[in-house]
């Protein structure tokens, strides 16, 4: 009775632990409109782990479409992710057991324009004791959803 090892997808796990806190999450917020802009420290951790995720991920899937790109930042991510995938900016999320379309990706319909979740994480990353608000419900689930 052996055991098979297989390569462990670390980004889908990563993931999938992030979505296990969002789960246990809406047992204390309801995910509804009038909360969205509820903020807390366990969404401040949950914005700032989601987007430094999504920008592992972004670096590592830039160096796989053009290994030449040297994107290190969201407008060079932008760049090369737009050019590969086009449809990104329209691309939706369902989360039906919370009656959610998310568009994590639509502020890329206009250009050189970084995503609100991800200039609300650098302020509360950077400036928290002025942006603490940003660390917020409907940012939150944007990133997670822009990951995934």
């Amino acid at each position: 009775m052996g055991i098979e090892h297989q390569p462990v997808p670390h980004d889908w796990n990563y993931f999938f632990c992030l979505e296990e806190d969002i789960v246990a999450l809406s047992r204390w917020i309801e995910f509804s409109a009038e909360n969205e802009s509820v903020y807390s420290i366990e969404l401040a951790r949950l914005l700032m782990t989601a987007s430094a995720e999504v920008d592992v991920v972004a670096k590592s899937l830039c160096k796989a479409i053009n290994p030449a790109a040297k994107a290190s930042s969201i407008s060079r991510y932008q760049d090369v992710l737009i050019e590969a995938y086009p449809d990104l900016p329209g691309a939706e999320v369902l989360i039906p057991r919370f009656g959610k379309t998310l568009r994590p990706w639509s502020s890329w319909k206009r250009g050189s324009t970084p995503p609100l979740w991800w200039t609300a994480n650098n302020k509360v990353k950077h400036h928290r004791e002025e942006h603490f608000k940003q660390a917020n419900l409907k940012h939150v689930l944007n990133a997670i959803a822009a990951l995934f």
